[in-house]
Protein backbone atom coordinates (compact mmCIF):
# COMPACT_ATOMS: atom_id res chain seq x y z
CA UNK A 1 0.00 0.00 0.00
CA UNK A 2 2.70 2.41 0.22
CA UNK A 3 3.99 2.05 -2.76
CA UNK A 4 0.51 2.43 -4.29
CA UNK A 5 0.09 5.81 -2.04
CA UNK A 6 3.67 6.87 -2.63
CA UNK A 7 3.22 6.55 -6.67
CA UNK A 8 -0.26 8.01 -6.76
CA UNK A 9 1.32 11.25 -4.43
CA UNK A 10 4.02 11.10 -6.96
CA UNK A 11 1.82 11.57 -10.08
CA UNK A 12 -1.46 13.23 -8.89
CA UNK A 13 -0.07 14.96 -5.81
CA UNK A 14 3.28 16.19 -7.23
CA UNK A 15 1.55 16.41 -10.94
CA UNK A 16 5.02 14.38 -12.84
CA UNK A 17 4.17 12.33 -15.90
CA UNK A 18 5.39 8.82 -15.50
CA UNK A 19 5.66 8.06 -18.58
CA UNK A 20 8.38 10.45 -19.16
CA UNK A 21 11.74 8.48 -18.52
CA UNK A 22 12.83 10.73 -16.48
CA UNK A 23 10.19 11.03 -14.12
CA UNK A 24 10.38 6.93 -14.14
CA UNK A 25 13.93 7.14 -12.83
CA UNK A 26 12.87 9.52 -10.10
CA UNK A 27 9.86 7.27 -9.05
CA UNK A 28 11.89 4.46 -9.76
CA UNK A 29 14.48 5.83 -7.24
CA UNK A 30 11.80 6.22 -4.47
CA UNK A 31 9.85 2.83 -5.32
CA UNK A 32 13.99 1.57 -5.34
CA UNK A 33 13.36 -0.42 -8.21
CA UNK A 34 17.05 -0.31 -9.88
CA UNK A 35 16.06 -0.55 -13.40
CA UNK A 36 12.80 1.07 -13.84
CA UNK A 37 13.25 1.35 -17.74
CA UNK A 38 14.29 -2.02 -18.10
CA UNK A 39 11.54 -3.32 -15.85
CA UNK A 40 8.67 -1.43 -17.68
CA UNK A 41 10.34 -3.21 -21.29
CA UNK A 42 10.85 -6.72 -19.78
CA UNK A 43 8.25 -8.60 -21.63
CA UNK A 44 7.11 -10.46 -18.47
CA UNK A 45 6.10 -7.42 -17.06
CA UNK A 46 4.71 -6.36 -19.50
CA UNK A 47 2.27 -9.60 -19.76
CA UNK A 48 1.43 -9.46 -16.31
CA UNK A 49 0.01 -5.74 -16.99
CA UNK A 50 -1.87 -7.25 -20.27
CA UNK A 51 -3.36 -9.93 -17.61
CA UNK A 52 -4.40 -7.23 -14.85
CA UNK A 53 -5.55 -4.92 -17.79
CA UNK A 54 -7.99 -7.85 -19.39
CA UNK A 55 -9.22 -8.37 -15.62
CA UNK A 56 -10.06 -4.97 -14.92
CA UNK A 57 -11.83 -4.61 -18.09
CA UNK A 58 -13.73 -8.32 -17.67
CA UNK A 59 -15.10 -6.88 -14.26
CA UNK A 60 -16.06 -2.93 -15.59
CA UNK A 61 -13.33 -1.03 -14.43
CA UNK A 62 -13.03 2.80 -16.74
CA UNK A 63 -11.94 4.87 -13.50
CA UNK A 64 -9.07 5.46 -11.94
CA UNK A 65 -8.11 4.58 -9.30
CA UNK A 66 -10.74 1.73 -8.50
CA UNK A 67 -11.74 -0.59 -6.05
CA UNK A 68 -13.77 -4.23 -6.11
CA UNK A 69 -15.74 -4.47 -3.12
CA UNK A 70 -18.00 -7.65 -3.03
CA UNK A 71 -18.47 -7.35 -6.41
CA UNK A 72 -19.26 -3.88 -6.27
CA UNK A 73 -16.95 -1.04 -8.26
CA UNK A 74 -15.95 1.72 -6.37
CA UNK A 75 -14.22 4.08 -8.69
CA UNK A 76 -12.65 7.63 -8.31
CA UNK A 77 -11.35 9.18 -4.86
CA UNK A 78 -15.05 11.10 -4.27
CA UNK A 79 -15.95 7.49 -3.84
CA UNK A 80 -13.88 6.42 -0.92
CA UNK A 81 -16.66 7.35 1.49
CA UNK A 82 -19.62 5.30 -0.18
CA UNK A 83 -17.11 2.89 -0.32
CA UNK A 84 -16.61 2.57 3.88
CA UNK A 85 -20.21 2.73 4.26
CA UNK A 86 -20.36 -0.64 2.19
CA UNK A 87 -17.75 -2.04 4.30
CA UNK A 88 -19.50 -0.53 7.11
CA UNK A 89 -22.92 -2.25 5.89
CA UNK A 90 -22.56 -4.54 2.80
CA UNK A 91 -26.77 -4.10 2.93
CA UNK A 92 -26.46 -0.40 2.17
CA UNK A 93 -26.88 -1.06 -1.88
CA UNK A 94 -29.94 -3.47 -0.84
CA UNK A 95 -32.24 -0.11 0.22
CA UNK A 96 -35.65 0.33 -1.95
CA UNK A 97 -33.91 3.93 -2.72
CA UNK A 98 -30.54 2.30 -3.83
CA UNK A 99 -32.54 -0.31 -6.12
CA UNK A 100 -34.31 2.41 -7.65
CA UNK A 101 -31.17 3.59 -8.90
CA UNK A 102 -30.38 0.40 -10.43
CA UNK A 103 -33.27 1.32 -12.97
CA UNK A 104 -32.67 5.48 -14.19
CA UNK A 105 -31.98 6.01 -17.53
Amino acid sequence: MDHVRLTFDFVFREGHDSSAPEALEQLGKRLHVPSPQAAASDDANKLNLRANTDEALALGVWGVPTFVVHGQLFWGTDSFPMMLDFLRDPQLFETPEMRRLDHLP
